[in-house]
Order: C-alpha cells, then sequence, then structure tokens
C-alpha cells in the first residue's frame, strides 16, 4: 500500500477504534456508577438506544471535524487536546440528543462525569500505544513512504534536518540527489567538510574525490541519509531504486532549468513535491500544500484518489483472505498430482519488483520443471513478445499438470497471500521480474506507480493476441489514469468470464 493509502487507512481504521473506546467506556461508567452493567431507570431497549446515540455522536464529529487527520504527526501535547475535544464533543452532543428524545433525564450526572473522564483517558493512552505500534511498523517494514531529496549541496543538511522533524512517521528518507555542477559540487564539499554530519564515511580526501566522479557520491551520508546520484546521473539511478515520492528544494535554479527533472519523475509516476512556486505541468496534476514546513507545488498522476484507494484495499483484504482459504483447501491436493508429475517443489517463489520499485516474493503452483529459470536463457530467441517480457505459446518447461493449472489460472491462487500482505491487489498491473525492470525507463516504471495486480486491463484485453511490451504498458497506464473501484470490479468480473472459458494462461 502507498503512503497516502496508507494514511487514510489509518484515518478510517482510527474512527472504528474511537466508536470502540465510547461502547467500552460507555459500559464502565455504568459500572463504575451503579455496579452494573444496566441502567435501573432504563429498559433495555433504551439502554441500547443511548449506546447507540454517543456512538453516533461520535461519528458525526470524526466525519465532520476529521480529529484524526494529522494523527501520525502529532505529538502528546496536541493528542490530550483532540481526545479531550473528543470526549467533550460526544458528553455534549450526546446529552443534548438524548435531551430533544426525554431520555437525559434518566440518566446519571456521576455516570456522565465518568464517561467524560474514562473516555478522554482511552483515547489518549490508546492513541499513543498505536502511534508508537506504527512507528515501530513503519521503522520496521516497507510500509513507510520513501522520500527521495533532489537539492543542492550546501542545503542538503538542513533540508533533511527540517523533514525529519516535521514529517510524520510513516515518512522514510530513501536518498538525497545532488543538482549541482560537478565543479560547484567539489568546492561546497571542499568547504563543507567541517560539518561531520556532511563528511563521507571515507574521509575528507576521498570526499574530495568522490565529488569529482559522480559514480562515488553514493558512499557519502547526509545526516544518516545516502547520497545516490547528482544531475548527470539522476535518471540512470533513480530509474532501479525504490521509492515513492520526491521532494525537490533547489532555490538556485529556475523552474525551467528543473523542468528537465520534473520530467523524468512524472514520466515515472511518482508524486513530486516541488519547494516554493514552480510551473504547473500539463502532464501531472499539481496541487498547493504543505510537505514538513516547506510551501510546495505537488505533482501527482493518476495515483491520489484516497477513498477510492481506501476501499481498493479493503476489498484487496477480504478478496485475500478468501482466496488464501480456498488456497489452504487446494494445496493438499494439488501438491500430489505436483509432485506425482515432475520432481521439484509444489510451490514455485520468485522476486518480483512491486509498487515504485520494492522488491517481494511472488508465490504461485509451479507449472513447469524445477530448472525453469536456468533454461530460459536458452529459450531467449523464441520469445514471442517483443520488448521486456518473455511469452512462448509452446514453452517446454511447463509440465502437463502445469498446463491444466495455466490453463484454469489455478496456479495463481498462492498469490492471494501476496494480496492479503499488500505486495500485490486483485486489480493492477503485472509485477516485472527483477531482469526486466532494470531494463526499464522512466516511462515504463510509471506503471509500477501502483500495486501490482492478479489480473489487470491486459490481462482481459486479449492478452493471447498481445505481442509488443509497449500495448501491455499502454493498457497498464490506461487502467491507472482511469483507475475507479467500478472498473476494478468490471475487471474482476471479465476474469472470471476469461478463465471460464479456459482463456487463463498467462
Amino acid at each position: 500500500m502507498s503512503g497516502n493509502k496508507i494514511k487514510v487507512s489509518i484515518v478510517y481504521s482510527m474512527l472504528g477504534v474511537d466508536l470502540l473506546i465510547i461502547a467500552i467506556c460507555f459500559q464502565l461508567s455504568l459500572y463504575f456508577r451503579f455496579r452494573t452493567f444496566r441502567f435501573d431507570t432504563m429498559s433495555q431497549m433504551e439502554q441500547m438506544g443511548a449506546l447507540l446515540v454517543f456512538l453516533l455522536v461520535g461519528a458525526v464529529f470524526t466525519f465532520l471535524f476529521e480529529p484524526n487527520r494529522d494523527f501520525l504527526k502529532r505529538g502528546a501535547v496536541r493528542e490530550c487536546y483532540e481526545a479531550g475535544r473528543l470526549a467533550g464533543a460526544v458528553t455534549g452532543g450526546a446529552l443534548v440528543l438524548l435531551y430533544m428524545l426525554r431520555i437525559a433525564e434518566l440518566l446519571s450526572r456521576l455516570f456522565m462525569a465518568y464517561f467524560l473522564l474514562l473516555c478522554f483517558l482511552f483515547v489518549l493512552i490508546v492513541h499513543l500505544c498505536i502511534r508508537e505500534a506504527l512507528r515501530h511498523y513503519f521503522v520496521k517494514t516497507d510500509a513507510a513512504t520513501d522520500v527521495l531529496i533532489v537539492t543542492e549541496r550546501a542545503l542538503a543538511a538542513d533540508c533533511v534536518e527540517r523533514l525529519k522533524r516535521t514529517l510524520d512517521i510513516s515518512y522514510r528518507m530513501a536518498g538525497i540527489v545532488y543538482v549541482d555542477p560537478a565543479e560547484e559540487a567539489g568546492e561546497s564539499l571542499a568547504e563543507g567538510t567541517s560539518d561531520p554530519e556532511q563528511t563521507v564515511s571515507a574521509g575528507a580526501g576521498q570526499a574530495e574525490e568522490a565529488a569529482s566522479d559522480p559514480a562515488d557520491t553514493r558512499s557519502e551520508r547526509v545526516k544518516g541519509v545516502p547520497v545516490v546520484a547528482d544531475r548527470e546521473t539522476i535518471r540512470q539511478v533513480t530509474t532501479s531504486m525504490p521509492f515513492d515520492e520526491v521532494f525537490i528544494n533547489t532555490p538556485a535554479d529556475t523552474q525551467t532549468q528543473m523542468r528537465d527533472i520534473l520530467e523524468v519523475f512524472a514520466e515515472m509516476g511518482v508524486a513530486v513535491h516541488y519547494c516554493l512556486e514552480a510551473e504547473r505541468l500539463p502532464f501531472a496534476d499539481s496541487t498547493m500544500e504543505m510537505f514538513g514546513n516547506y510551501s510546495v507545488i505537488s505533482y501527482t498522476r493518476g495515483t491520489g484518489r484516497h477513498r477510492g484507494l481506501f476501499l481498493k484495499r479493503l476489498l484487496d483484504i477480504i478478496g485475500g483472505l478468501v482466496g488464501v482459504i480456498i488456497t489452504a483447501i487446494l494445496t493438499p491436493i494439488l501438491a500430489v498430482v505436483i509432485k506425482a508429475d515432475s520432481p521439484g517443489p509444489v510451490f514455485f517463489k520468485q522476486t518480483r519488483v512491486g509498487r515504485n520499485g520494492r522488491r517481494f516474493t511472488i508465490y504461485k503452483f509451479r507449472t513447469m520443471v524445477a530448472d525453469a529459470e536456468a533454461q530460459k536463457k536458452a529459450l531467449e530467441a523464441k520469445n514471442e513478445m517483443r520488448g521486456l517480457m518473455f511469452k512462448m505459446q509452446a514453452d517446454p518447461r511447463v509440465t502437463k499438470v502445469g498446463a491444466f493449472l495455466r490453463k484454469t489460472s489455478l496456479d495463481e491462487f498462492p498469490q492471494f497471500y501476496n494480496i492479503l500482505r499488500g505486495e500485490m491487489s486483485l486489480v493492477g498491473t503485472r509485477p516485472p521480474t527483477e531482469q526486466e525492470f532494470e531494463r526499464y525507463d522512466p516511462y515504463y516504471r510509471r506503471r509500477l506507480s501502483m500495486t501490482p495486480g492478479l489480473t489487470g486491463m491486459w490481462q482481459v484485453s486479449g492478452r493471447s493476441d498481445i505481442d509488443n511490451f509497449d500495448d501491455v504498458v499502454k493498457l497498464d497506464l490506461e487502467y491507472i489514469d482511469h483507475w475507479s473501484p467500478g472498473l476494478d470490479v468490471q475487471i474482476l468480473l471479465k476474469t472470471v468470464l476469461v478463465v471460464l472459458r479456459g482463456r487463463g494462461a498467462r
């Protein structure tokens, strides 16, 4: 899941957490006041109605005022304020509604005081614990939003420090790209070696050498963030490295001078945050916003529909759970026939490249002989697909059972595990192999600006007839640019028809 999708998911999930806290505090307040979980003055139906009023006020308050919008960013003091605001709003709002329903007089004032206090404490403690757990999660997994910093050498340390201080916990610095001309970069480095945070780990003397050779800049770290490229190598290096967003802070360069770099990242389909005012580009949507405490223009292309992406992930989780259960049922049966047909493992595992260059292990039921990858090189001359993709109709590596599994698409079922983990989606683009990805240019890379899928546009658009990788890319980018939850549902339904017609082979 992308960083924005994760944050939207957290905001909506916190609504559920807050409503659960309200329900728990309602019951605990009853117990502390009456030493029972029942109101003596109310019928069971009236008590249930009172609880629903509390939950309704909490839900309406959250939707209208979005108190958890900056949940990942705020500290303990701000959390105290938000916890008090929620507890006060629910207590006051519930009292007003219950008075209108003529139930308020049946409530105890001490009960309301208990609820106000418990709701404040529970919301504060639970929110702080969840944020700390999320902080640990972002540090230990690939769920964080990796930011590439494009800046001038003299500004790099301040840039990293400010972003680390002001961005929320879901962000991680992926690397730094210097845009200074080579001779200026060398001078700046020589002058700046007095700052230990900006020195190259190999020493000041070697740092001056690194500045003159772009390839050697990768040994340098600024505030713990590696320098990965310069202006000359930016396209080559960044095309194959994993990152999600770009922050550009280059006040010494005009907007026209930076246009070539903006175009590289816009081609890739990653979000670009340009510090201060910049020109609007015709090939990407742009918005003025804050990135940390910088004013930026953010360029995005086709992936900024947060609520829809939240629904997409919810559908993936449901579909992934169902698929994993079916896979667990199929595995004992298919394991026997796969093993009986040819020696080797039941599952095929391979490293693939997912959203924005992240590597993950894809799982399928094995359909080829055990040494299929070793035989592939000898078959490359018979590749029937033009471009960066291998396809061969009568592939001699496919086993008899494998041919059946491919025809029925049963071999794909283990990928529901990848979907449940968030590495893949039910619908998306085909995840390339590492060898394919290493030959990508920025235009091809943009097909990975969304999470790859089990099925997709090209799989249901006459894939048996497609023999040019560029046509696959066009269909993938058409999907990204016009994506909606409704389009996903259409593709899923078409996929079922394709499989039922026996056209499920990849």
